[in-house]
């Protein structure tokens, strides 16, 4: 082959790949996704995304960080993103009636955990002290209650609660002494035990309190159902990757989260333990957190828990990922 056949076959081979590259982007339908912060609770879809998983459902998603969940609804009402993960949020709002369902529920339980001094050595002995949650009517004040109850204390009578703020800012708290207690998302409970405190209780043990899942709206639902099912069959195998890829899960948390060893290895089990299966839990887990949106919004009357989700697209996902054999 002379010089400019060579030159020539470069060119081809270049135009080629071009094409190539151009027209897989071209068949890959961009969704958007928000997420309030990375955490475990979000893990599986953030992991899809890494394995390759959405892209191998003809998807390519873009994994917005939202602070606010109250403005990853209003994003979602608008359509100015395709799907939330703050999963207590998706559920108040099917609770308020707005039309938005969660199609699937990654992290069952609550990673809550129940942190306080080391001289506190049970939930029994929080009884007279200051216990800070993040907000009144919040996720982590219906936690702390669910908690004091178990423990057989009144948490009207018995306790003093605070607002403080979000996870550091209820550890800062707990430094200078202005709080007794607190309720801190896992990992973030393994660094207060590194500082001296202790953990009383996981609250995934006493409630199945659910924190992270998949939801969208209504009308997406109904325009765009094998999209949704594509999320779906995602977000599980994201699900069963974390169950059999122990190390490698390990290593992503540390990497994503920026942990080190000694904190992330003590999340996996917990992770795991907290896990639905193809993103189908109990009818129990999401009737807590109806009940919690209940407690936030001071609602008495019935919510029908298909008022607020839908599982006819994670059971088709799951029924063509078993047929197909793609779980590994």
């Amino acid at each position: 082959m002379n010089t400019g056949s060579r030159i020539q076959f470069v060119i081809i081979l270049l135009v080629l790949l071009l094409s190539s590259s151009t027209l897989e982007a071209q068949s890959l339908q961009k969704i958007r996704i928000g997420s309030t912060t990375p955490s475990i609770t979000t893990l599986p879809s953030e992991l899809a995304v890494k394995k390759g998983f959405f892209k191998e459902e003809g998807l390519d998603p873009e994994m917005i960080t939202i602070r606010s969940a109250d403005i990853i609804i209003k994003a979602l009402l608008t359509g100015s993103i395709e799907y939330g993960t703050s999963l207590p949020s998706l559920v108040a709002a099917g609770v308020r009636g707005l039309p938005i369902k969660v199609i699937g529920v990654m992290v069952k339980k609550t990673t809550y955990v129940l942190v306080s001094h080391s001289s506190i050595r049970s939930v029994q002995e929080l009884k007279g002290k200051v216990i800070g949650i993040s907000s009144f009517g919040g996720a982590s004040d219906y936690a702390v209650r669910v908690a004091l109850r178990g423990g057989g204390l009144d948490a009207k009578k018995d306790v003093t609660i605070i607002q403080v703020g979000g996870s550091a800012g209820r550890l800062s708290a707990l430094q200078s002494g202005a709080i007794q207690a607190t309720v801190l998302v896992a990992p973030f409970n393994f660094q207060a035990e590194k500082m001296g405190y202790r953990s009383l209780l996981w609250l995934g043990k006493v409630m199945d309190l659910p924190q992270g899942g998949v939801g969208t709206y209504e009308r997406r639902l109904k325009e765009n159902a094998e999209e949704v099912v594509r999320v779906m069959r995602a977000v599980s195998r994201g699900i069963q990757f974390i169950k059999s890829h122990r190390e490698e899960t390990v290593n992503f948390m540390m990497e994503w989260l920026n942990l080190d060893r000694s904190v992330a290895e003590p999340v996996y089990p917990i992770l795991l333990d907290s896990l639905a299966d193809f993103g189908l839990p109990e009818d129990s887990v999401i009737q807590s957190a109806v009940d919690a949106a209940k407690f936030q919004f001071r609602m008495d009357k019935e919510v029908p828990l298909d008022q607020v989700r839908d599982w006819s697209f994670a059971k088709r996902a799951r029924d063509e990922l078993i047929q197909k054999g793609t779980l590994r």
